[in-house]
């Protein structure tokens, strides 16, 4: 297992795990421009390690994405946000879903099913912000 800062930012093939490091953190929902995927197709709601996110908060998933070249997948992930506004969402999230734009220190936190097929004011109030990331199994 090769430990190494994340803004190293050349990837080996091989897994790296960056720990203690600041990711950016942007957030998703089950909306089209979240998941390019309308609530009538197949695999709607369903993360890359097969959770069924449909009808969960971010309480009650706690999945966030990631690139798994550098957290692996079903990892146990301590997220603790730099910005108090953000506080509220410290805590331990599973490395359970993948994206097209999660690559190196980017992880995107699943905040909720809304019920709708537009993006929610939630995920574009959330926006963009910085968290001391930490593997912890």
């Amino acid at each position: 297992m090769t430990i190494q800062r994340c803004d190293d930012i050349f990837l080996p093939t091989k897994t790296i795990f960056c720990q203690n490091n600041i990711f950016i953190i942007t957030s998703y929902d089950l909306s089209y421009d979240s998941c390019q995927k309308n609530p009538s197709d197949k695999g709607y709601g369903i993360t890359a390690s097969n959770f069924d996110l449909k009808g969960h908060t971010w309480e009650s998933a706690r999945i966030i994405a990631v690139d798994p070249e550098v957290i692996p997948m079903e990892s146990k992930v301590k997220i603790e946000f730099i910005d108090d506004k953000y506080k509220k969402y410290n805590g331990i999230y599973i490395a359970g879903d993948v994206g097209g734009a999660i690559k190196r220190n980017r992880i995107d936190l699943f905040l909720g099913d809304y019920n709708q097929i537009e993006t929610h004011q939630d995920v574009w109030d959330f926006g963009r912000t910085k968290a001391f990331v930490t593997i912890i199994e």
